[in-house]
């Protein structure tokens, strides 16, 4: 499952909320967070984490990186563009302007 934020603000203070949504989707298991308007598109952008009942299980936190051809990186993007967040965000404007084209960063 990926969870893409939509907000430039740091995604730890979203935890417990995002615990509530996902237990009440049943999910369990590895859950990517895509946090690209807080950090960019570097080396931070992803971060893979474990559901374990209803809980995020804090000790599994930890930054991935993923191949730019990655489907995730290719969903961001696209409800990036579709949902107009990529124009006043911290991205420079060349990976604005990819996105906007349809390509994934």
């Amino acid at each position: 499952m990926l969870i893409t934020m939509r907000n430039s603000e740091a995604p730890l203070q979203y935890f417990r909320s995002i615990e509530r949504e996902l237990s009440e989707l049943d999910v369990s298991g590895e859950v990517l967070l895509d946090q690209m308007l807080h950090v960019g598109n570097t080396e931070e952008r992803f971060i893979s984490m474990i559901i374990k009942g209803k809980n995020i299980d804090e000790s599994s936190l930890r930054f991935v990186r993923l191949k730019k051809s990655s489907e995730y990186r290719q969903l961001t993007c696209k409800l990036l563009k579709e949902e107009r967040l990529v124009e006043n965000s911290i991205l420079s404007k060349i990976q604005k302007k990819m996105i906007l084209k349809g390509m994934s960063i």
